[in-house]
């Protein structure tokens, strides 16, 4: 494995864990040697892609993942064209609305609208992660939709 899937791995690791990691957890969890991660994680960083909290010496990912992800959304004009959509439904119905895309196999989220009188609800999915299959009724519609080959692939 090269460094560049390496370090695509630790930022994969990095984007799932909902607090910061040290360089032992990483190479425990994804099996690389210390000096290895020490060495991806000091370039990552240099670029913004890792952030090392100075207290706690660990790292999460910086700012410049979210201007790709920013970048990225630039390129989705439909959400644009569904934003008013996405507001009438969540006006009427007075829930939190999605819109969803179907990539690599995942329902992903690409946008939202939670009520006003809700905006402190804490949602299960936020923008740009997977919707799981058993709990949200759109990643379940757009699976619905795939080829029958695909679906078996992913449900088995």
């Amino acid at each position: 494995m090269n460094s560049i899937e390496k370090s695509i791995h630790i930022l994969n690791y990095l984007s799932h864990s909902e607090r910061s990691v040290g360089i032992t957890e990483l190479s425990s969890k994804l099996s690389f040697p210390k000096s290895t991660i020490h060495r991806i994680l000091t370039t990552l960083s240099k670029y913004s892609l890792v952030n090392q909290e100075k207290e706690t010496r660990k790292y999460k990912l910086g700012l410049k993942v979210l201007e790709y992800s920013n970048s990225f959304y630039n390129f989705f004009d439909f959400r644009q064209v569904a934003k008013p959509i996405l507001k009438d439904v969540c006006r009427e119905t007075k829930l939190t609305t999605f819109l969803t895309t179907w990539y690599n196999g995942k329902g992903i989220c690409i946008d939202s609208i939670t009520p006003s009188f809700n905006a402190n609800t804490h949602l299960f999915v936020e923008i740009g992660k997977e919707m799981p299959f058993n709990c949200a009724a759109a990643a379940k519609v757009l699976l619905a939709y795939q080829q029958p080959k695909e679906i078996k692939s992913i449900i088995n």
